[in-house]
């Protein structure tokens, strides 16, 4: 009767154990779910920045191509008339193939504001937009390009939740990595060209004074002659209008720097001037050795000419193109914008 007692006891004491042991693996199980569901939600929550708006649908999300041979993504920054035109058919011709950068976003303030107001709007309304569309990009000049990316002109909108969360959110896209480029030119000459090209289409009705290399021999050369005839007929604003102007886009190219450190987004400047101006490719192998693409070495002048799709108008010194230099030397002399009457 003791033995049996006993071995009860013990096979009580046995299905005591596993019961015990088996609600241990029940509950670890249920935790390893709860962690993945858990880490599953924070990554979906990180991506769509808390789940305020709906991921975009799996047949219409875009995945980007992998490999260093596929093109690279980038947002290309720069104010109007800073040719950015010229320098992205440089950068895209030499490293693989010419494509362009459309002003997705728009090319002025009425443009952005119809962008930011309707067109990322909608039942597929995410905040993944710039990194959608550069993936999308990517796709469309596979595999013929080494490069893709958009223009963004930072006039306005740059404190929108839309910018904001749309860099967030491209920052956190790790393979390939989003950067930029800031294509900045001298705000002297950019306004002369502003205003030369109103000047222009005043007068002549052309609306560009691009001279590309595609034109006809008759209208190349008429080309060149109407750029030539207004290139030193162009005066500046001076005083108070013209510290403004400058003021202006020294802040405007100031706080989209900062959103991108703030953000963590990859980020360098280029220098129209030093990119034309200078007797060297320094500049342009700088831009290569950033996008990880093209030469980066060896490259010459004649080499960057003959990837250009236009050519250059302007060869007079800014001192000469602006009728009235002294003037705006008289303005900003002394001031913290002195520098912009002798750099490149």
């Amino acid at each position: 009767m003791v033995a049996n007692k006993n071995v009860r006891s013990t096979e009580e004491d046995n299905k005591g154990a596993w019961y015990k042991e088996s609600l241990m693996y029940i509950v670890l199980v249920f935790a390893i779910f709860v962690l993945a569901g858990h880490l599953i939600l924070s990554s979906a929550r990180k991506r769509n920045v808390m789940l305020q708006m709906p991921l975009f649908d799996e047949d219409e999300h875009c995945y980007f191509l992998q490999g260093d041979e596929r093109p690279t993504p980038f947002i290309y920054f720069s104010a109007g008339k800073s040719g950015s035109s010229a320098v992205w058919t440089i950068l895209s011709n030499l490293t693989g193939g010419e494509n362009n950068a459309r002003e997705w976003i728009g090319g002025n303030n009425a443009e952005m504001k119809e962008f930011y107001e309707n067109v990322l709007v909608g039942p597929n309304e995410s905040y993944d937009w710039i990194t959608q569309h550069l993936c999308r990009l990517q796709h469309e000049y596979n595999p013929t390009s080494g490069i893709v990316g958009f223009k963004w002109k930072p006039y306005t909108q740059m404190d929108h939740k839309y910018t904001t969360m749309g860099l967030r959110l491209a920052q956190l896209q790790d393979t390939p990595r989003i950067r930029a480029v800031y294509l900045r030119r001298n705000i002297l000459d950019r306004i002369a060209s502003t205003r030369k090209r109103l000047v222009m289409i005043k007068e002549t009705g052309h609306v560009s004074g691009h001279c590309r290399k595609s034109f006809d021999e008759e209208k190349f050369k008429r080309c060149m002659e109407e750029v030539k005839k207004y290139e030193q007929s162009i005066a500046l604003p001076t005083g108070k209008e013209l510290i403004k102007l400058v003021r202006t886009e020294d802040n405007q190219y100031s706080k989209v720097v900062s959103l991108l450190d703030s953000i963590g987004i990859e980020h360098m400047d280029l220098s129209y001037g030093k990119l034309f101006d200078a007797n060297n490719t320094d500049e342009w192998i700088r831009a290569f050795k950033f996008l990880g693409k093209g030469p980066t070495e060896n490259l010459s002048m004649e080499e960057v000419q003959e990837a250009a799709g236009q050519v250059r108008t302007n060869f007079v010194p800014r001192s000469e193109r602006i009728t009235n230099f002294q003037d705006v030397v008289a303005t900003l002399e002394g001031t913290e914008y002195a520098h912009y009457l002798y750099e490149e």
